[in-house]
């Protein structure tokens, strides 16, 4: 997903679906590690994975974002629940619920064949267009074989261009070795244009 479905999806959805939706694409986390994930497992700007399809502990890095959403879940339903994300009453918010939501804000969006595991997607999409390497992405989605990550792999080479391309300004004014007058040449300033990280600015 683009920054445009993002946004749109995120305009139709709802507390919690809308905390769960920006976690997900933020995160990388699969259904089931967002439904049960409790207070007990955030640490240190850190949430602590300990069961997980692969049966591998591993630990997701937050961003300041993700922070916000979990500190607004907090103060929305205090310690009535062991559930980040719960219903009004304390009780977790099962598949079937989240399924129903989820597709309602996916109509209202007009946004058709994404289902909720395409948040997953989206989160290594935008990590490997941004210049993340396939194994960090590897580690941060549990991956067991690196072979499942580099169905990615095909969408980094155009901005690994850009990147080598940027070094064109470095010379810029360098003089021409088959010049005896040492005249500088001067290059043709060359602009850039890097894909911005779109999950930043989806903070509302």
């Amino acid at each position: 997903m683009g920054k445009d479905q993002i946004s749109k999806l995120l305009a139709e959805c709802n507390e919690p679906l809308y905390s769960i939706v920006l976690t997900a694409i933020l995160t990388g986390m699969r259904r089931g590690e967002l439904l049960g994930l409790k207070w007990d497992q955030i640490k240190d700007k850190r949430i602590c994975l300990t069961e997980t399809k692969t049966d591998r502990e591993r630990q997701i890095p937050m961003n300041g974002v993700v922070r916000k959403v979990f500190k607004h879940q907090r103060a929305k339903n205090g310690l009535k629940s062991d559930y980040v994300f719960c219903q009004d009453g304390g009780k977790p918010i099962t598949p079937t619920i989240l399924r129903t939501a989820f597709r309602n804000a996916l109509k209202k969006a007009k946004i058709k064949n994404i289902c909720f595991h395409d948040l997953r997607h989206t989160f290594a999409s935008h990590l490997i267009m941004n210049g993340v390497s396939l194994k960090a992405i590897q580690e941060l989605l549990g991956h067991t074989n690196i072979k499942t990550t580099m169905r990615y792999a095909h969408l980094s080479p155009e901005h690994h261009q850009a990147a080598v391309d940027s070094l064109e300004a470095i010379t810029a004014d360098v003089p021409s070795p088959r010049d005896e007058s040492r005249q500088v040449v001067r290059m043709p300033a060359v602009k850039h244009s890097f894909p911005k990280n779109s999950l930043v600015e989806i903070e509302r």
